[in-house]
């Protein structure tokens, strides 16, 4: 089932709230070095303001080629895909094709690049990118799970699609359990007055 989130902007200041996944990762260090989440949603919102956005259920694997500077509007091939599942990515000419390639050992996403090219691999919704793993060379592959958290941040200077390089700091994100979740509210207010604080309200919360 998909969840709805609303986001509301109750404080004094425009915002932009901005929403993200991190990978489940054996080995941490590849976090921001190799693998890095994206920045999936930013909701940009006046003060006293409200909208709503839908993480979907339904989760896609992603492949483009390389660059050095990341661009998630570049040409993205992508594909439907379940937990558990293997890919294989190749081309022919100016024609790419994402083809089921068997199932990983556990509930891991893999993507093997058989392209003779290095690939941006990654992970998205509603074909927005969530994850991505840089430059995965031929006979390659990149292994993706999602920890089943999404994390909301508030900031003023980051795009759709940018990808995060570091930690975010704890007091400007909030923390978004997806376990058994059909809707929840998450709200943006004022802190301490006379400080210019903002702190995070969840309100609301429904499971299935």
């Amino acid at each position: 089932m998909d969840i709805t989130i609303k986001v509301v902007n109750e404080s004094s200041d425009n915002a932009y709230i901005m929403f993200f996944q991190k990978p489940e990762l054996a080995n941490p260090n590849l976090i921001y070095s190799d693998i890095f989440p994206v920045a999936w949603r930013v909701v940009p919102l006046n003060p006293n303001s409200t909208s709503t956005i839908i993480y979907p259920m339904q989760l896609q694997v992603t492949a483009q080629e390389h660059q050095p500077v990341y661009n998630a509007n570049d040409r993205l091939t992508y594909q439907d895909t379940n937990q558990g599942q293997a890919w294989k990515f190749s081309t022919k000419g100016d024609f790419a094709s994402l083809i089921p390639d068997g199932k990983s050992d556990g509930s891991e996403i893999i993507l093997r690049n058989n392209a003779p090219q290095p690939i941006d691999a990654g992970l998205a919704k509603d074909g927005k990118v969530l994850l991505v793993q840089r430059k995965v060379g031929l006979d390659e592959q990149a292994v993706f799970q999602l920890t089943p958290k999404l994390y909301a941040v508030y900031t003023r200077d980051i795009t759709e699609g940018d990808l995060i390089r570091a930690d975010t700091a704890p007091q400007l994100t909030q923390v978004i359990d997806l376990t058994d979740l059909q809707s929840v509210t998450v709200a943006l207010v004022n802190g301490q007055p006379g400080t210019g604080q903002k702190k995070w309200e969840m309100r609301d919360r429904r499971n299935i």
